[in-house]
Order: structure tokens, then C-alpha cells, then sequence
């Protein structure tokens, strides 16, 4: 039963070929010939040879580390497993050569036989390997074995802020921008290097215990202006959180995309719902492209009139009308919030300043919230509207 729901889960099969395989299995058991339900939708041409060789590795990926670990991935000593999303499975295990403890990516081996998404796990393993900022995870090592493609990166310790929204319900305003910030500065060293990360999301942004903001998954990376394994008219990134001009498939999208994204994450933070919901995919994209996007002091009566303008102008439909890089969002907050020489009162001592302030971790813990700033409203109130 457990292949089954894999094969619904991951679309290989719909709910009636499935009942039809196990029909098929119990009938041939009946006849004194067992056969196992893999081998029966292969026999029956419902699923391909390679695929199914893929799912069998799947098996054993997901029963580890339960059943031992006998040098699975050479070098790794997986201890337990972190999460699964649609595309990999990630591991905590210790590095025996350093005992470092790493985060063990592995891409899910059903995918193997599909070039796009080998290649996109490879891109972002080269990336986090080659990247270095202290707010993106960074990579270790990578290889093949077995068929198995994996990754080894730093082991964040923490958790990722959709875990924290779920857990806390929004965030403050103080706390929302801090992450907003970090994540922004991530973002500017992206835009330095070429790269859009085209999935910007709370699940995909981790905050440790001390306060480092770090953004992960760059799945669906690629190289700005690139439109290479992009078909046209392909969308990518979580319908939720993604830009109008990726809803609509064009191949031209820019760091503007991201800022867009990181908007409709800030709205999350501080509204505790995402900004466009409904029940299909489809119809969230069209939200996007066509629905104009409400008031979120409407949802939340403590946001701000200086964030209500962030989020607005962040996620204008127009991207000539959003903020034109990462850096001009983290400087216009800096400005517009505390100044560049405000006070700000910071228990035990510590930063001071804009700049400071946005460098460091919170003074308590991860988020923890801070006396008010002294704030300065934007010169201009008016909320960025989409042309006519």
C-alpha cells in the first residue's frame, strides 16, 4: 500500500489504474502466482522499467536511517532524517572524515530519469558550493553514488520561519523586517553573482537560535536572464508567494521576481495568511496577475503605515514600479525606519544604528522582540498603484 500512495502522491498513477493493479495482484495470488503490486504495473505497461527501478531506491531511501546505514553515501554516516519535500529527501549526518555534522540532500530517485530536475539538484548543489554569505546555507560536497544523486551543506541549526508562523501565529513588525532584511542581502549577493532564486518563501528561509536568518533551497535557481530548461510558458516557484510575471510563464524575469516574492512573504509574516489563496493552482496565479492585492492593514490593524507602503511597493504588478534591487528595499527600510544615526535601545548594549542593528543577531534570541525604534514615517504615504 505504501507504493500506492507514492505513486498517487507523485502523479505516476491515478486512483483507478492503482485499484486496477491491486485487483490484478489479488487475483493473480489467488491463482497461486504471487507477484509483487511494482511488478504488476510494469508487467501491465502502466509503469516504466526505469521508473520502476526508481521507486525501489525510493524505498530504501525513506526507510533509512531505520534499518542501519552501511556506507549508503561513502564518507556519510546518516543519523536521522529532516524532511521531504517534492523533490529530495534531507538527512542529518555525521561527515567521518571531520565528525562535522552535515544536512544530506538527496534528490528523491524517481526523478532520475527526468534531465531537468537532475540538473536543477546539480545547479544548486555548484551554487551553494561556490557561494559564500552568511545568509545563504552553504554547500560541501556533492556526488553520485549508485544512482543516487546527493549533497552534503552545513547543518542549520533552527528552524524555518513557516514553522514559526505556524507555531506563533504572525510576527511583530520588528521581527518581520529583520528577516525581510537579511533575506534582502542575501538576494543583492544572488543579483552580484547572476543568480534569481525564483522561490522565495517562509519554508525556505531558516533562523538559528542565535539569530542568523539563513535562505535555503535553490531548487529552482538560475542564472538571471538565462531561459536554458525553462519551456515556454513553464512557471516555477510556489504559486502562493510567486510574481505575476512568473504566473504568466515569461522567460524574462529578473531579481524583481524575487523582491516581488519576498513581499508576498513579508505579507505572511505580518498578516499570518498569504496575500492570494484560493483552491487550484491556477486560480492563485490568475490572483496574481489580475487581482489587486488588498489592504493588509485591513487583516492586521498593527501593521504600520511605512510597512503597509514596503509591502505594497514590493509587490506592485508592475515590476517598474516595485523596488528595482534588494539593495535599494534593505536601504529604504534602513532609512525610513530607524535613519541612519537613530537611537535605538538595545538591552545589555550593542547596536545602535541602522546598519548595526541589521548586521547583528536581536540582542535575546532569534527574532526576539526590541524596544521600539524611533521610527520615521515614509515622506510619502502614497501606496504605489499598478498603471492603467
Amino acid at each position: 500500500m505504501l507504493l500506492a500512495v507514492e505513486c498517487l502522491k507523485m502523479g505516476l498513477l491515478d486512483p483507478p489504474t492503482i485499484q486496477q493493479g491491486i485487483d490484478l495482484q489479488q487475483k493473480l495470488a489467488g491463482e497461486g502466482k504471487p507477484m509483487p503490486l511494482l511488478e504488476v504495473f510494469v508487467r501491465t505497461k502502466k509503469l516504466s522499467l526505469e521508473v520502476a527501478k526508481g521507486l525501489m531506491k525510493q524505498q530504501k531511501l525513506e526507510k533509512l536511517p531505520a534499518e542501519g546505514n552501511p556506507a549508503f553515501i561513502p564518507g556519510y554516516r546518516i543519523t536521522r532524517r529532516l524532511g521531504k519535500g517534492g523533490m529530495a529527501i534531507v538527512f542529518e549526518a555525521e561527515q567521518e572524515a571531520t565528525g562535522e555534522i552535515v544536512a544530506l540532500k538527496i534528490l528523491q530517485p524517481i526523478h532520475n530519469g527526468k534531465p531537468v530536475e537532475v540538473e536543477r539538484f546539480r545547479r544548486e548543489a555548484q551554487l551553494l558550493r561556490e557561494f559564500r554569505h552568511e545568509n545563504i546555507v552553504r554547500g560541501l560536497d556533492l556526488g553520485e553514488t549508485k544512482g543516487l544523486h546527493w549533497f552534503a551543506m552545513e547543518c542549520v541549526r533552527g528552524e524555518s520561519v513557516q514553522a514559526a508562523l505556524d507555531r506563533d501565529g504572525p510576527l511583530d513588525e520588528d521581527r518581520a523586517l529583520y528577516v525581510i532584511v537579511h533575506v534582502a542581502k542575501a538576494l543583492d549577493y544572488c543579483q552580484g553573482k547572476g543568480i534569481l532564486h525564483r522561490d522565495i518563501k517562509p519554508e525556505n528561509i531558516m533562523v538559528t537560535g542565535e539569530g542568523r536568518i539563513v535562505l535555503c533551497d535553490l531548487g529552482f535557481a538560475k542564472p538571471i536572464g538565462s531561459t536554458e530548461g525553462d519551456a515556454a510558458g513553464q512557471t516555477c516557484g510556489t504559486v502562493q508567494y510567486i510574481s505575476p510575471e512568473q504566473a504568466r510563464g515569461a522567460r524574462d524575469v529578473d531579481i524583481r521576481s524575487d523582491i516581488y516574492s519576498l513581499g508576498a512573504t513579508l505579507w505572511h509574516l505580518v498578516v499570518g495568511q498569504v496575500p492570494f489563496a484560493g483552491g487550484e493552482s491556477m486560480e492563485v496565479m490568475a490572483k496574481h496577475v489580475l487581482e489587486e492585492l488588498e489592504n493588509p492593514r485591513a487583516k492586521n490593524a498593527n501593521v504600520s503605515s511605512h510597512l503597509h507602503y514596503f509591502i505594497m511597493k514590493m509587490m506592485a504588478k508592475e515590476r517598474e514600479i516595485r523596488y528595482q534591487s534588494p539593495k535599494e528595499l534593505v536601504d529604504d527600510i534602513s532609512s525610513q525606519i530607524l535613519g541612519k544615526k537613530s537611537m535605538v535601545y538595545t538591552p545589555g548594549g550593542g547596536p545602535t544604528t541602522a546598519d548595526e542593528l541589521f548586521d547583528a543577531p536581536p540582542p535575546d534570541a532569534a527574532m526576539a522582540p526590541r524596544a521600539d525604534p524611533v521610527r520615521r514615517v515614509p515622506s510619502s504615504d502614497r501606496i504605489p498603484r499598478r498603471r492603467r
